[in-house]
């Protein structure tokens, strides 16, 4: 098996307990992974003012807020249908307030 060919990230980031769109984007980036191994890849993500006073309320009120993070990567799949193949992907994170920036 050889190298994974990656050409493309598109991904949505959204507070799980709401929904609320804080990122997307579509971002042609090309990667590879090699065989039986794995690779990181870092995006420029921008975040929209409405969604990041969503979630900074969440970490300020709670502490904490709880992300959903899902898309798909594109792959060369040179025997697919148009060349290209798309894998979903699914993750969940959480942002934490650091003690020092608590609220008093």
């Amino acid at each position: 098996m050889g190298t994974l060919d990656g050409i493309n990230i598109r991904y949505k980031i959204r507070k799980m307990s709401d929904g609320t769109l804080l990122s997307e984007g579509d971002v042609p980036r090309e990667f590879k992974i090699p065989p039986m191994n794995s690779t990181d890849v870092i995006l420029p993500v921008t975040f929209s003012f409405t969604g990041m006073g969503a979630a900074g309320a969440s970490v300020m009120r709670r502490g904490q807020t709880d992300l959903l993070v899902e898309g798909t990567l594109t792959f060369v799949a040179p025997l697919a249908d148009k060349g290209v193949t798309d894998i979903p992907f699914r993750g969940e994170a959480t942002i934490i307030l650091s003690e020092d920036l608590s609220p008093p």
